[in-house]
Parts: structure tokens; C-alpha cells; sequence
């Protein structure tokens, strides 16, 4: 990936706030990772947002994301505000 995609989807990360800040992905309610797979598309159309769900059945999902040219981004899950 060029330095300036990378530069981009840093500040498209940041822009979403601090759950795409990297470190390990968790998982979210399935319900809550396809709504927000869908404002994350709906935000930037050229990237690609796979929501992932448990195969075992638990009801947990996370998204993948994918640039414009296909390539894997990152792991996203739904986290926790910190306490405080």
C-alpha cells in the first residue's frame, strides 16, 4: 500500500473515532456490525467493509476493511469507552 493510502486511512480512521485506532479487534453484537458496516460504506464508497460473523453462532461479528484496491486494511470490533 502507498504511504499516502496509509496516511489516508489513518486520518479516515481517526475521523471515525477511537475504536479504529488499531491494537487487537473485538467482537460486537452481528446486529450492530452490519449497521455499522453500512454507515461506513455509506461514508466512503470506495473501501470495502466485510462484516465477519461467528461461525460458532454467539451472535458476534467484526468488520473487515479493505481500500480501494482491494487490499486488507485492518480488523474493526466493537469497543468498550474506557471507564473514567
Amino acid at each position: 500500500m502507498a504511504q499516502w493510502a496509509r496516511d489516508a486511512s489513518a486520518g479516515h480512521r481517526a475521523s471515525l473515532g477511537p475504536s479504529l485506532g488499531g491494537g487487537p479487534h473485538q467482537l460486537f453484537p452481528s446486529h450492530k456490525a452490519e449497521a455499522a458496516a453500512k454507515a461506513l460504506k455509506s461514508g466512503d464508497p470506495d473501501w470495502d467493509y466485510r462484516v465477519v460473523h461467528d461461525p460458532s453462532g454467539r451472535g458476534m461479528s467484526f468488520i473487515e476493511i479493505y481500500d480501494e484496491e482491494g487490499e486488507f486494511v485492518e480488523r474493526w470490533g466493537g469497543r468498550r469507552a474506557p471507564k473514567g
